[in-house]
């Protein structure tokens, strides 16, 4: 069974230029994807911050969601480039 978007503890990072999925790392190994996460994502400590485009939707897929579950997921807007941009690139596990 899918557990829920508030089980998972996700949350949208926006900036100017772009947005990430914050998840943890263990949740990424739950659904078996975490080898699969690109390069183009971030980390940082417990988390992973998937870059919207692609590595976020391989994490929807995993867990079956669709566009209106994406929607449903908190966000935090900044109106500056974000420092996750400072973050460690990710590195397949």
């Amino acid at each position: 069974m899918v557990k829920t978007i508030k089980a998972y503890h996700m949350r949208w990072f926006f900036d100017p230029g772009h947005a990430w999925l914050r998840v943890k790392r263990v949740q990424l190994k739950e659904l078996g994807i975490l080898d699969k996460v690109s390069g183009y994502s971030y980390e940082r400590g417990k988390w992973v911050y998937l870059e919207e485009d692609c590595d976020a939707q391989l994490l929807f897929d995993a867990m079956g969601f669709c566009l209106a579950d994406a929607r449903r997921i908190p966000g935090t807007y900044s109106k500056t480039l974000s420092k996750i941009r400072s973050y460690q690139n990710y590195k397949r596990a």
